[in-house]
């Protein structure tokens, strides 16, 4: 017999408010959102050639929808997102907790049955308590002992705990399900952001998986684990001490798309696989 690692319930929560390529336009527009060069884009070869094909012949909704992949994304707050609106919208924890919840209802296990909580955010309320203590206080009882790993990560954050939740079962042979876990409420960064990209590409959601440890004839389930982190991006990306997002998209992408193509490829070598054997590449934003 093997051991297998797989996702045995899985769990979202989006921000209740859904923000469409539409609305983002409509404050480009109005002049409230600034860096999109519509002129550019309609002379450039790429988008007349779709255009004559009758695909996204708008430029916005060719470079955004078509280009970057994007046609809804959903904030806790209405569009735009404005200071006041935060005080009584959903933050990172509460959409933790509803992703969490979904997550052990559909995978049949109870949270006493949870024998660690791992969980990642970089968009926290308050620096302590930690994401995973207070998530974890919904679901247990006081007396529950089970350990709660945090980690401040944004994008990559998700990856990392499964990896780490995987390295915990594997280090503890008693131990069977826990819990992984992301939340964001991304659009608190943007209050004072103008430019039109991080309002096309960030959102307000989070996941949740209950991650179990089975008996397998053959390995299924999450069968390669690997991460990389592009050191060379920290000076033009992040949040800085005020909470205000800094963010060089143009450099982002001339380092992102080879980044994921890279890793990918690792990973069709260590599982051995084809590109014709893989039905969803599914990249994490």
């Amino acid at each position: 017999m093997k051991t297998s690692f797989i996702f045995s319930g899985i769990g979202y929560a989006l921000g209740e408010h859904k923000v469409s390529n539409e609305d983002i336009l409509q404050f480009i527009n109005s002049g409230y959102l600034a860096g999109f060069d519509k002129n550019r884009i309609e002379k450039s070869e790429e988008f007349i050639k779709d255009k004559q094909k009758n695909n996204c012949s708008e430029a916005f909704c060719w470079m955004v929808e078509k280009l970057m992949g994007f046609k809804t994304r959903y904030h806790v707050v209405p569009f735009p997102p404005a200071l006041q609106q935060y005080k009584n919208a959903d933050n990172s924890i509460d959409l933790c907790v509803k992703a969490v919840e979904m997550a052990l209802n559909k995978s049949g296990v109870s949270a006493e049955e949870i024998d660690a909580w791992f969980m990642g955010t970089a968009t926290a309320p308050h620096p302590t308590p930690a994401i995973a203590e207070e998530v974890k206080a919904f679901f247990t009882g006081f007396d529950n002992k089970t350990p709660t790993y945090t980690l401040t990560s944004a994008c990559v954050g998700f990856n990392l705990n499964v990896q780490n939740a995987i390295s915990f079962l594997k280090a503890n042979k008693d131990a069977k399900h826990v819990i992984v876990a992301h939340s964001e409420v991304m659009s608190r960064l943007l209050l004072n952001e103008k430019d039109f990209v991080p309002f096309a590409t960030f959102g307000d959601s989070a996941s949740a998986v209950v991650l179990s440890r089975i008996d397998t004839e053959e390995t299924v389930g999450i069968t390669e684990v690997e991460n990389f982190e592009d050191m060379q991006m920290l000076d033009f990306l992040g949040a800085d001490k005020n909470g205000n997002l800094y963010m060089d998209a143009r450099r982002i992408k001339s380092r992102a798309v080879p980044n994921i193509a890279g890793i990918f490829d690792s990973l069709l070598k260590k599982t051995k696989w084809t590109k014709d054997e893989v039905k969803y590449f599914v990249p994490h934003q």
